[in-house]
């Protein structure tokens, strides 16, 4: 009777590690669909960008291009980050430092687009309207170049460590 038990709770312990690794699979495979799906919303939202840049008109107006493709592409590298986490692979973590990449430089293109804007307005202004913009200290475009440089720089120093990490693995 002792036997029949030790020999099902060992079963039953296989079927776990079994039912365990096609969910760590699963995970992984959800993992590179979600940094995969980051990487092509920023594409499109940066040549929504260009477009509107070129030729005075985009697909998207710009709200809606801020929450359908901003804010998910800026979120989902952490998700895939977190669900990749027992994996080995490099694939997800090269996926979220492009991510990162790619926002560090939509927010360097931001305040370069910001800097040319204000000089502009500086140009076309009076003295005294100069002395009224040059005191006022909150800028929320500045804010948003702020917050998109420190998330994109987030993204890409935890994708570098996993990629640093996962190389460590292999070598030991």
């Amino acid at each position: 009777m002792v036997i029949v038990v030790l020999i099902n709770s060992i079963s039953i312990f296989n079927d776990f590690f079994y039912i365990t690794e096609i969910r760590r699979n699963y995970m992984y495979k959800v993992s590179i669909i979600l940094a995969a799906i980051s990487v092509v919303l920023l594409l499109v939202y940066g040549a929504d960008v260009a477009l509107k840049m070129v030729s005075k008109n985009s697909l998207l107006d710009t709200s809606i291009r801020t929450i359908w493709l901003g804010i998910p592409s800026l979120i989902l590298p952490f998700f895939a980050i977190y669900l990749s986490k027992n994996s080995k692979s490099k694939l997800v973590p090269t996926l979220v430092l492009v991510t990162g990449v790619l926002i560090i430089i939509g927010g360097i293109f931001m305040g370069v687009k910001y800097q040319q804007e204000s000089i502009n307005e500086k140009s076309d202004s009076t003295p005294k309207d100069i002395k009224l913009v040059e005191q006022e200290s909150y800028n929320p475009a500045l804010f948003e170049i702020g917050t998109l440089l420190a998330i994109g720089g987030f993204q890409a120093v935890l994708a570098f460590k996993r990629i640093s990490s996962s190389v460590s693995r292999h070598e030991v």
